[in-house]
């Protein structure tokens, strides 16, 4: 369905996008850090689908916490390649990114050790699965507003700072950024919301 086939289209192009940004200069460290991210956008857009997809309650309980665990480091990897572009040097907080880092491997450990996440899943022939998540769930949300807020006005602060070849470069972080979280949030959260 529509569903599915936005999902793939998702994931192929972060791993496109990736793969191409990797490739023409892996040594350096902001080409990392973006193919870092494009692997995680990558693995959460198949873990989606693979959720969305599932038909058996045991397959659905694994996608859905194996996809929250890649999920779950998505902020950080996000801050992290934005408080090093396009210097290849650090400029941001330390604090945030340890802090981003240390909220996911806290996340990860309540989805898998914990009944905290996942509370029940329900199969309904012909539709996604129905899921009932607990607190672990909706304080990602949290986090998620953190790497957004200290993303942007990290970006914000550095077109301000920059001129020429360099601001345009910043802006056009800042366009592919809004695109692409408005893209993965349609894809991977709206639409199978919406069961579209």
């Amino acid at each position: 369905g529509l569903v599915t086939g936005l999902l793939g289209l998702s994931a192929a192009l972060s791993f496109a996008l990736g793969c191409v940004v990797i490739f023409r200069n892996s040594s350096k460290r902001t080409h990392r850090l973006f193919a870092m991210l494009s692997a995680n956008l990558f693995l959460w857009a198949i873990g989606v689908l693979m959720i969305v997809t599932s038909r058996d309650e045991n397959a659905a309980r694994f996608w859905i916490k194996t996809t929250f665990v890649v999920a779950s480091f998505l902020p950080a990897t996000f801050y992290h390649f934005i408080v090093y572009f396009p210097h290849q040097r650090f400029d941001g907080f330390r604090s945030i990114l340890l802090a981003l880092y240390a909220g996911g491997l806290v996340q990860v450990a309540g989805t898998l050790f914990t009944p905290w996440y996942l509370h029940s899943v329900a199969i309904q022939p012909g539709l996604p699965p129905l899921v009932t998540y607990g607190p672990i769930f909706y304080g990602y949300s949290f986090w998620v507003l953190l790497s957004m807020l200290f993303s942007f006005s990290n970006l914000i602060g550095k077109r301000g700072r920059a001129t020429g070849v360099e601001r345009r470069q910043v802006e056009h972080v800042l366009i592919g950024i809004f695109l692409c979280t408005t893209f993965a949030t349609v894809t991977n959260v709206v639409a199978p919301a919406m069961d579209v």
